[in-house]
């Protein structure tokens, strides 16, 4: 039950994570220009766009389709690559610790 709490509390931390960068990166990178692939973006469409590209890059898809152009996305990119990288390290630590202390707690 334990594992299953911290789970939930990880896929809410990486959703609540996701939103919180596509609204920064919104405010860094707020022109379609800083992209390639954003030709045409439509203000209704800017939010979604940069979830979109977040998305990606954490899954770490790349698609290929939406690109940093400018040197603004490119170091924003870069920000979201290292705090991803960093997470997903974080995570597995810390679950491989609490498999660790939980088969500890059984054998003794």
């Amino acid at each position: 039950m334990q594992e299953l709490k911290s789970l939930a509390v990880s896929v809410g931390t990486v959703i609540v994570f996701t939103c919180i960068y596509s609204i920064l990166l919104l405010i860094a990178c707020p022109n379609s220009s800083d992209f390639n692939g954003l030709h045409d973006e439509k203000d209704s469409e800017k939010l979604f766009n940069r979830f979109y590209f977040t998305i990606t890059t954490l899954s770490t898809t790349g698609f290929g389709d939406v690109t940093p152009k400018s040197s603004r996305a490119k170091y924003a990119t870069i920000v979201l690559q290292i705090l991803t990288t960093v997470g997903t390290l974080t995570t597995l630590i810390s679950f491989i610790k609490g498999r660790y202390t939980s088969l500890n707690r059984t054998t003794t």
